[in-house]
Formats: structure tokens, sequence, C-alpha cells
């Protein structure tokens, strides 16, 4: 992981660059219960949380007995004329397989079920190993897979389109919910607190301070010979760590990732996943994501054609959440994406701290388009009964890749091109 001299890594230690804006900061010592913050956008840099390590502990084995608690029993209950249909996680996605939507399917599988567990035992296991200091190199590999995992769960927008699909169901059903929505509702909360409320850079400190401290008197020496430019800096997209610039490929230091300032074929990759995503926009909008079969015949409704109806029945809230997080937000993400890939091309005056606001905001709004995919899922697993069933349409596998390529595009965008293109315009300006 990088040859470096002593002096030269633990002078790169004590740097570090915003993850939302690539500002350069030196550490400083913290007391306890302190945190620094970006001098240009904000954003909390490091902590200093003595009790943080054992919280995570606590939280992520109470969040797995709450996740098998939530996927081993029922998660509601409906009537419909006597009628009792029970659903959990593994029914919905059994349904949707049966129907023959595997790809749905699987995307969801993974989505609510796979990562999420991954991500919970990692989280276990890394802080079981950090209090004991054993077995970093196993530490540093399971903080290195939550970094990949993290994005992809989505536990918390399947909780929210459960009750956007029980209002869906309103005056229709009578409803109950079992013990298991509860348990899943509590595990949210952890989730959004370990992997939302915190940044995993905070446990790559403590991996730090646990296991790559060295003796004070080693840790000075040589270190005033050390000299180090920031254009010659790089920040590593996964431990967060400081990296020197070492031509062609950088390989960090910290959890030995490789890290490439000028990726050949960096912005090519995200414009072709980005174009994919676009195309895949229109059969998605365009086919039916939802189909109803009944005594009185068969209907199915496009995305579009399920929020007008959910508008004229008076579902105003569920018509408008849906309306944004399956037509709006993916338009939106194509519109910003498509700017900041221009903007590198032909660097504009904006900041970059504003690009670099916009690449958040992508970020942050992103997986919201898979509400109406879960909606159908959940919708497909509660409401069964022979003579009235709902069922996935083949708009829903365009929808999911649709949203598979845009997050693709968006993991694929490096914000470095964004202080790239703007010393490109600074240069052209002297010039």
């Amino acid at each position: 992981m990088g040859d470096r001299p002593q002096g030269e890594r633990e002078k790169l230690d004590r740097l570090v660059i915003c993850p939302k804006c690539n500002t350069l900061h030196e550490k400083v010592p913290l007391p306890p219960g302190q945190h620094a913050k970006c001098r240009v956008c904000d954003t909390v840099l490091y902590r200093h949380d003595p009790g943080y390590l054992d919280r995570v502990l606590a939280l992520s084995i109470t969040g797995t007995l709450l996740f098998l608690i939530a996927n081993l029993f029922p998660l509601v209950k409906i009537d419909l004329l006597g009628h009792q249909q029970y659903v959990s996680i593994f029914e919905a996605l059994y349904q949707l397989y049966a129907s023959g939507f595997y790809v749905v399917a699987l995307a969801v599988a993974f989505m609510v079920l796979i990562i999420p567990a991954l991500v919970l035992v990692d989280y276990v296991v890394v802080a079981y190993l950090m209090r004991q200091q054993r077995a970093g190199g196993i530490v540093r590999d399971l903080l290195v897979m939550l970094a990949h995992l993290t994005p992809w769960s989505m536990v918390d927008i399947f909780t929210v389109s459960i009750l956007v699909a029980l209002v869906k169901l309103r005056g229709e059903v009578t409803i109950h919910f079992g013990v298991s929505f509860w348990a899943l509702i509590a595990y949210v909360a952890i989730d959004l607190y370990l992997t939302r409320g915190k940044r995993l850079g905070h446990l790559w400190d403590l991996y730090q301070r646990y296991y790559r401290s060295a003796p004070a008197d080693t840790v000075r020496e040589g270190m005033d010979d050390v000299v180090l430019s920031e254009e010659s800096l790089l920040r590593c997209p996964v431990c967060e760590a400081v990296n020197e610039d070492r031509e062609e490929q950088t390989v960090c230091h910290r959890c030995g990732s490789h890290i490439y300032r000028h990726p050949n074929s960096g912005v090519g990759r995200t414009w072709a996943l980005l174009l994919t995503a676009m195309i895949l926009y229109f059969p998605a909008n365009l086919y039916p994501i939802l189909e109803i079969k009944s005594l009185m015949g068969h209907s199915s409704n496009t995305i579009i054609g399920g929020v007008i109806a959910l508008w004229d029945d008076g579902s105003y809230p569920v018509a408008l959440i849906i309306f944004l997080a399956s037509v709006v937000v993916p338009i939106l993400k194509f519109i910003l994406l498509l700017y900041l890939l221009i903007s590198i091309r032909y660097p504009v005056a904006e900041s970059k701290s504003a690009r670099h606001r916009l690449f958040t905001l992508i970020e942050i709004i992103g997986p919201w388009s898979m509400v109406d995919v879960f909606v159908v899922t959940i919708l497909t697993g509660l409401v069964k009964y022979s003579s009235f069933k709902i069922i996935a349409g083949p708009g829903a596998t365009a929808f999911v890749l649709m949203v598979f390529f845009t997050m693709l595009a968006a993991l694929s965008f490096d914000p470095r091109w964004i202080r790239e293109s703007e010393e490109r315009r600074r240069e052209h300006v002297v010039d």
C-alpha cells in the first residue's frame, strides 16, 4: 500500500481534503465531543468522539436483531371481504420472481435484503475487531467493502414505499401492521445513524488511530524535510485519506485503493452510463409499470397514469411523492449530470463549491427514484387474491435498469474533475 517514507506518510495523515468541495485542511487536535468543519462549505471533516465505536457496536448488533425480525415475520396483514393476506419481504420478492420479473426481483433483493445484511455484519465485525485492536488487515478490507456497499442499501426508501403502497389501498381493505413493520422502522433509524448520519471517514480515522499510529518520537523524525504542495495531493474516494499524486497511478497509503488523477476513460464512461440511463427513461415511462387483473377485466398504469389516477382519487400527497420520485428526480439527475459533464469540458464561471453542491444533491436524491418500483413490489406481494391480483408491468424492468445506470453514472463521476476544470479556466483567464 505505498512504500512512502515514514515522515511523508505521517505528514499526509495530518491533512484532510473536504469530500464535498475538495478544500485542503490541516488537522488540529480536538477536545472530546468536538468536530472540525470545512471552512468553505461547513461539511464535518473529522471529530473526536470517544464513545463512537461503542455506539457503533451496540447499534449494529441491535440493528441486526431488528433486521432479522423484520424479515422473518409478516410486515402487514390486509383484510378484503373476510379474506386475509400477509406480506413479508421474502413473499413480495417471491411473487415478483414468480411473475417473471427476474431483473426487478433480483435488484430489489440486493437493495433491501442482501446488501443491508452485509452492511450490518460488516459494522458488527469492524467495531468488535477495532475495540480489540486485532486483525488490522481484515478491518481495512471490511471498511473498503462498506464504502462500496453503502450507496446501494435502500431499506429506508423501501419503508417509505410500504406506506405509499398502503395509502394506495386505503378504503379498499383493512390494514393491520405486524411487529415486523415496527422492527423495520426501528432498524431504519439505526441504519440512518450508521450510514447517513455519520460518514465512513470517521471509522477510517479510528482505524488510523488504532492500527497505524507511530510513537511520538518516530512521528516527528524526518517530517520537517517533507515538502508537499496542494496541487500534488489527491483524496482517496474510498477512505478519504490524503495521498501524493504519483503520476499514472496512485495507490492509497491507507486502504490500498487505486487512485487515478486523470482516468483516460473516466469521463467517457460516465457519459456512456448517463446516456444509457436516459434512453431507458423512455420505455420506463411509456410501458405499464403496474398491471391489475380482476373479474372486471385487465387494466394497466404507466407512471404518469398512476399519478393521475391517484390525484383523481384524492390521494394528493402520494401522487406528489410518486411524481417527484419517479418523474422529476430522474429528469433532474439527468440535467445536473449533463451540466456537470459539459462544465468539465467547457469550464464555466460558476464556482467549484457550487458545482460540488450540485453533485452532492445528485448523490442524495438519486436512490429515491426507486420508490415506485418498491411500491409495485409491495403491492405484488400483498394483493394476490384469485379474483384480484396486482403484478409488475414491463416498465418496471426498464425503470430499475434506468435507476441502476444513473447511480453508476453518478458513482463514476470524479469530483476532482470539477477542480481541474476550474484550474483550466483560471489558466485561460490569465493567458
